[in-house]
Protein backbone atom coordinates (compact mmCIF):
# COMPACT_ATOMS: atom_id res chain seq x y z
CA UNK A 1 0.00 0.00 0.00
CA UNK A 2 2.98 2.32 0.49
CA UNK A 3 4.37 1.41 -2.48
CA UNK A 4 1.35 2.26 -3.99
CA UNK A 5 0.78 5.67 -2.42
CA UNK A 6 4.46 6.72 -3.42
CA UNK A 7 4.10 5.66 -6.71
CA UNK A 8 1.13 8.01 -7.02
CA UNK A 9 2.57 10.84 -5.48
CA UNK A 10 5.78 10.38 -8.00
CA UNK A 11 2.68 10.29 -10.98
CA UNK A 12 1.42 13.60 -9.25
CA UNK A 13 5.11 15.19 -8.81
CA UNK A 14 6.34 14.49 -12.86
CA UNK A 15 2.88 15.97 -14.31
CA UNK A 16 3.82 18.95 -12.93
CA UNK A 17 6.25 21.18 -15.16
CA UNK A 18 3.66 23.41 -15.72
CA UNK A 19 3.39 27.00 -17.56
CA UNK A 20 5.45 27.94 -20.05
CA UNK A 21 7.59 31.43 -19.17
CA UNK A 22 8.71 31.61 -22.58
CA UNK A 23 9.93 30.44 -25.99
CA UNK A 24 11.89 31.73 -28.26
CA UNK A 25 11.93 30.12 -31.74
CA UNK A 26 13.90 32.86 -33.29
CA UNK A 27 11.18 33.46 -36.10
CA UNK A 28 12.81 36.34 -37.62
CA UNK A 29 14.01 37.84 -40.92
CA UNK A 30 17.58 36.43 -41.60
CA UNK A 31 20.03 38.87 -40.64
CA UNK A 32 17.79 40.63 -38.02
CA UNK A 33 19.08 40.64 -33.72
CA UNK A 34 15.96 38.76 -31.34
CA UNK A 35 15.10 41.92 -29.48
CA UNK A 36 14.17 40.00 -26.53
CA UNK A 37 18.06 39.18 -25.47
CA UNK A 38 20.92 41.77 -24.56
CA UNK A 39 24.39 41.53 -25.13
CA UNK A 40 26.18 41.56 -22.24
CA UNK A 41 28.26 44.62 -23.27
CA UNK A 42 32.28 42.71 -23.34
CA UNK A 43 33.86 43.65 -26.07
CA UNK A 44 37.06 41.82 -26.62
CA UNK A 45 35.63 38.85 -28.52
CA UNK A 46 34.53 41.01 -31.28
CA UNK A 47 31.76 37.91 -31.84
CA UNK A 48 28.63 38.39 -34.04
CA UNK A 49 25.22 36.23 -33.90
CA UNK A 50 22.24 36.74 -36.50
CA UNK A 51 18.99 34.57 -37.41
CA UNK A 52 19.41 32.16 -40.25
CA UNK A 53 16.72 30.72 -41.14
CA UNK A 54 14.76 30.54 -37.73
CA UNK A 55 18.15 30.02 -35.68
CA UNK A 56 20.40 32.02 -33.78
CA UNK A 57 23.47 31.36 -35.24
CA UNK A 58 27.39 32.57 -34.56
CA UNK A 59 28.34 33.96 -37.79
CA UNK A 60 32.18 35.17 -37.12
CA UNK A 61 34.26 36.56 -34.28
CA UNK A 62 35.24 35.31 -30.92
CA UNK A 63 33.08 35.27 -27.97
CA UNK A 64 30.42 36.65 -27.47
CA UNK A 65 27.52 36.17 -24.45
CA UNK A 66 23.48 37.39 -24.06
CA UNK A 67 21.25 36.98 -21.13
CA UNK A 68 17.93 37.65 -21.62
CA UNK A 69 16.57 40.31 -19.76
CA UNK A 70 12.77 40.10 -19.61
CA UNK A 71 12.31 36.92 -18.04
CA UNK A 72 13.54 36.04 -13.92
CA UNK A 73 14.15 32.25 -13.74
CA UNK A 74 14.46 29.80 -11.01
CA UNK A 75 12.90 26.39 -10.19
CA UNK A 76 12.26 25.20 -13.18
CA UNK A 77 12.83 23.27 -16.74
CA UNK A 78 14.95 24.63 -19.30
CA UNK A 79 15.57 23.48 -22.67
CA UNK A 80 16.84 24.41 -26.08
CA UNK A 81 18.41 22.98 -29.24
CA UNK A 82 22.33 23.83 -29.83
CA UNK A 83 24.79 22.96 -32.79
CA UNK A 84 28.21 21.70 -32.67
CA UNK A 85 30.27 23.06 -30.08
CA UNK A 86 31.89 26.25 -27.69
CA UNK A 87 28.41 27.14 -27.16
CA UNK A 88 27.31 27.60 -23.76
CA UNK A 89 23.64 28.21 -21.87
CA UNK A 90 23.15 30.03 -18.23
CA UNK A 91 20.30 30.29 -15.94
CA UNK A 92 20.23 32.18 -12.33
CA UNK A 93 21.97 35.35 -13.26
CA UNK A 94 21.66 37.21 -10.50
CA UNK A 95 19.08 40.23 -11.29
CA UNK A 96 20.31 41.97 -7.95
CA UNK A 97 23.41 43.63 -9.05
CA UNK A 98 24.73 43.66 -13.02
CA UNK A 99 27.77 44.18 -11.96
CA UNK A 100 28.72 40.45 -9.77
CA UNK A 101 26.82 37.78 -8.96
CA UNK A 102 26.49 33.98 -9.60
CA UNK A 103 24.70 31.80 -11.58
CA UNK A 104 25.02 27.96 -13.15
CA UNK A 105 25.80 27.38 -16.77
CA UNK A 106 26.23 24.09 -18.89
CA UNK A 107 28.73 24.61 -21.90
CA UNK A 108 30.45 22.09 -24.97
CA UNK A 109 33.84 22.79 -25.31
CA UNK A 110 37.51 21.54 -24.64
CA UNK A 111 38.75 23.40 -22.37
CA UNK A 112 39.16 20.71 -20.19
CA UNK A 113 38.86 18.23 -22.20
CA UNK A 114 36.59 17.76 -25.54
CA UNK A 115 33.31 17.21 -22.55
CA UNK A 116 30.01 18.54 -22.02
CA UNK A 117 30.59 20.72 -18.60
CA UNK A 118 28.03 22.15 -15.44
CA UNK A 119 29.79 24.52 -13.62
CA UNK A 120 28.79 26.53 -11.07
CA UNK A 121 30.34 30.31 -11.59
CA UNK A 122 31.31 33.39 -9.50
CA UNK A 123 31.60 36.13 -12.34
CA UNK A 124 31.75 39.94 -12.25
CA UNK A 125 31.65 42.84 -14.76
CA UNK A 126 35.08 44.23 -16.35
CA UNK A 127 36.42 47.51 -15.54
CA UNK A 128 36.97 49.74 -17.55
CA UNK A 129 33.77 48.67 -19.57
CA UNK A 130 30.60 51.19 -19.21
CA UNK A 131 28.45 49.43 -21.14
CA UNK A 132 29.06 45.85 -19.38
CA UNK A 133 26.40 43.88 -17.53
CA UNK A 134 25.57 40.63 -16.48
CA UNK A 135 28.89 39.09 -17.73
CA UNK A 136 28.42 35.57 -16.63
CA UNK A 137 30.76 34.34 -18.33
CA UNK A 138 33.57 36.80 -16.82
CA UNK A 139 34.71 35.31 -13.71
CA UNK A 140 35.66 31.94 -11.61
CA UNK A 141 34.16 28.87 -10.86
CA UNK A 142 33.48 27.28 -7.67
CA UNK A 143 32.67 23.93 -8.81
CA UNK A 144 33.25 22.10 -12.30
CA UNK A 145 31.96 18.46 -13.45
CA UNK A 146 32.68 16.94 -16.79
CA UNK A 147 31.22 14.91 -19.10
CA UNK A 148 33.60 13.65 -22.04
CA UNK A 149 32.70 13.77 -24.87
CA UNK A 150 32.97 15.28 -28.52
CA UNK A 151 33.74 17.40 -30.14
CA UNK A 152 30.19 17.04 -31.51
CA UNK A 153 28.61 17.64 -34.78
CA UNK A 154 25.66 18.85 -35.45
CA UNK A 155 21.93 19.33 -32.93
CA UNK A 156 21.47 17.62 -29.59
CA UNK A 157 18.59 18.87 -27.63
CA UNK A 158 18.92 19.50 -23.73
CA UNK A 159 16.60 19.57 -21.04
CA UNK A 160 17.83 20.88 -17.74
CA UNK A 161 15.97 20.16 -14.34
CA UNK A 162 16.66 22.54 -11.50
CA UNK A 163 14.96 21.47 -8.15
CA UNK A 164 16.29 24.38 -6.58
CA UNK A 165 19.15 22.42 -4.37
CA UNK A 166 19.60 19.48 -7.29
CA UNK A 167 19.93 19.60 -11.30
CA UNK A 168 19.13 17.05 -13.59
CA UNK A 169 20.83 17.51 -17.53
CA UNK A 170 19.57 15.23 -20.37
CA UNK A 171 21.25 15.39 -23.80
CA UNK A 172 18.40 14.22 -26.19
CA UNK A 173 17.66 11.11 -24.10
CA UNK A 174 20.87 11.17 -22.11
CA UNK A 175 20.68 11.72 -18.35
CA UNK A 176 24.56 13.17 -17.81
CA UNK A 177 24.27 14.74 -14.78
CA UNK A 178 22.24 14.30 -11.39
CA UNK A 179 23.95 16.42 -8.92
CA UNK A 180 23.26 18.33 -5.95
CA UNK A 181 23.55 22.19 -6.23
CA UNK A 182 24.23 25.06 -4.18
CA UNK A 183 20.93 26.98 -3.82
CA UNK A 184 21.77 30.53 -5.63
CA UNK A 185 19.02 32.84 -5.97
CA UNK A 186 16.69 33.54 -9.16
CA UNK A 187 18.64 35.11 -12.18
CA UNK A 188 17.94 35.61 -16.01
CA UNK A 189 19.41 32.34 -18.38
CA UNK A 190 21.99 33.51 -21.15
CA UNK A 191 23.70 32.30 -23.93
CA UNK A 192 26.67 32.33 -25.81
CA UNK A 193 29.82 31.11 -27.89
CA UNK A 194 33.53 31.09 -27.47
CA UNK A 195 34.41 31.31 -30.89
CA UNK A 196 32.93 30.86 -34.51
CA UNK A 197 35.10 28.60 -36.98
CA UNK A 198 34.46 26.38 -39.68
CA UNK A 199 31.49 25.20 -37.34
CA UNK A 200 29.06 27.58 -36.71
CA UNK A 201 27.71 27.00 -32.80
CA UNK A 202 23.96 27.99 -33.21
CA UNK A 203 20.90 27.73 -30.97
CA UNK A 204 17.26 27.27 -31.59
CA UNK A 205 13.75 26.64 -29.41
CA UNK A 206 14.62 28.07 -26.05
CA UNK A 207 12.78 27.40 -23.12
CA UNK A 208 11.73 27.85 -19.38
CA UNK A 209 9.22 26.64 -18.01
CA UNK A 210 8.05 26.27 -14.27
CA UNK A 211 7.25 24.11 -11.47
CA UNK A 212 3.99 24.11 -10.64
CA UNK A 213 3.94 24.07 -6.55
CA UNK A 214 1.92 20.80 -5.11
CA UNK A 215 -0.28 22.45 -2.63
CA UNK A 216 -0.57 21.01 0.60
CA UNK A 217 -3.59 19.55 0.19
CA UNK A 218 -2.20 17.58 -2.44
CA UNK A 219 -0.51 15.13 -0.69
CA UNK A 220 -3.35 14.93 2.18
CA UNK A 221 -5.55 14.09 -0.63
CA UNK A 222 -3.63 11.31 -1.66
CA UNK A 223 -3.58 9.77 2.12
CA UNK A 224 -7.13 10.04 2.78
CA UNK A 225 -7.51 8.00 -0.49
CA UNK A 226 -6.10 4.84 0.94
CA UNK A 227 -7.15 5.42 4.97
Amino acid sequence: MRSLIAVIAMLAIASLSATASFLDDFSYPDGTFPPEWTWTGDPRGAGVFEVHDETFVHVSGGHIHFFRDLEVCGTGVYEFDARDWDWGFAWRINPANPNAGSCFCFYHNDYWGWAYNFVEFDWSTLGGYPEGQYMWHNGWHTRIEHHYAGPQSGWVHVRIEDTGDHVRIWLDDDLIFDIDVTPIPDGYPGLGSSWADSMLPAFDNVSYSSFSPIEETSWSSIKALFR
